[in-house]
């Protein structure tokens, strides 16, 4: 149990070490074009989900009834075929 708890806590610190290294080591140039490219994405989302959620400035359409289609009859299981009695044998004379 003790090599367990020893192992996760080696590994949780050797990444945060790590993590900490890359943003610091990182230039800064490369930063902020992914912060821009990232920020470009969400706003390009956040205008389509306006579009999409947008009410429309037309008059609405009279909802006329939609034609239901025609039904189908429903799914019939084939039926087993009746089974016969055996034909009777007839007595050898």
């Amino acid at each position: 149990m003790a090599r367990v708890i020893s192992t996760i806590v080696t590994a949780a610190v050797a990444g945060a070490i790590g993590f900490g290294l890359g943003v610091y080591a990182a230039p800064n140039e490369n930063v902020v074009k992914l912060r821009e490219a990232i920020e470009s994405g969400v706003e390009s989302l956040k205008d389509s989900l306006k579009k999409d959620n947008a009410p429309t400035t037309e008059a609405p359409l009279v909802e006329t009834p939609a034609e239901a289609p025609p039904e189908a009859p429903p799914a019939v299981a084939p039926e087993p075929a009746p089974i016969e009695p055996p034909a009777a044998v007839a007595p050898e004379t």
